[in-house]
């Protein structure tokens, strides 16, 4: 039943980045906006699609020779966090961001650069949340470490967006204001606070969920 509940948040996550109105201001007006489905596609739908999947559905869908070679090596730590923090670093350096953004968030290029993050997101999270036992073989105390280096490893991009003293992204620099409450500077810094503390409460909730596993097997 758990599973069923984590499995059902993660879709609602992907609902809610995907759906109007945050797609909509995400890719016409407004940075955090963006950022805030970002985040939800990238920090919160992951870990709850892997926990909320049953171990047999995953068997049933991907080849055994894959799930016993091939798997074991895509989800290393080392791999899946290096992999995740340069795409995510790349995908926020202005000129490339706006070139990924300047179809609209909807061509070609857009949609290919977002789903490789999008599977890289899903690599980092396997780490920690595996659903398969039979690959969950790293002990609690390096899953703690790797969590306090994830969290280390996306600082560089939020301290960027947020400490800016100019507008970063030009995707954003001539939209029509919809929130008075913000001028494009100030939504492009709170857009860095967005990630930075869904990123951050995700991983804390993580650590919460390793420790108690630990002290379980421990137990």
């Amino acid at each position: 039943m758990l599973q069923k509940v984590f499995f059902m948040f993660g879709l609602i996550a992907f609902y809610l980045a995907e759906g109007i109105p945050l797609n909509l201001l995400a890719n016409e007006f407004m940075f955090s906006a963006h950022m805030l489905q970002q985040s939800l596609l990238l920090f919160v739908m992951p870990p709850l699609l892997l926990y909320g999947t049953p171990p047999w559905f995953i068997r049933a869908i991907l080849p055994k020779s894959f799930v016993e070679k091939v798997l074991p090596l895509v989800i290393h730590p080392l791999l899946a966090v290096i992999v995740f923090n340069v795409l995510i670093t790349v995908y926020h350096y202005p000129a490339i961001f706006d070139y990924i953004m300047s179809d609209g968030g909807g061509g070609i290029v857009s949609n290919i650069y977002h789903l490789i993050l999008l599977v890289s997101a899903f690599q980092m999270w396997w780490v920690l949340v595996c659903p398969l036992p039979e690959l969950d073989r790293i002990p609690g105390i390096k899953k703690m470490a790797y969590i306090i280096v994830e969290g280390l490893l996306i600082y560089p991009v939020c301290i960027f967006i947020f400490f800016a003293s100019k507008l970063l992204y030009k995707t954003y620099a001539q939209v029509p204001v919809v929130v008075s409450l913000f001028n494009p500077l100030e939504d492009q810094q709170f857009g860095g606070v967005i990630m930075k503390f869904i990123q951050e409460g995700t991983l804390i909730i993580a650590l919460g969920f390793v420790i108690h596993r630990w002290y379980r097997k421990e137990m």
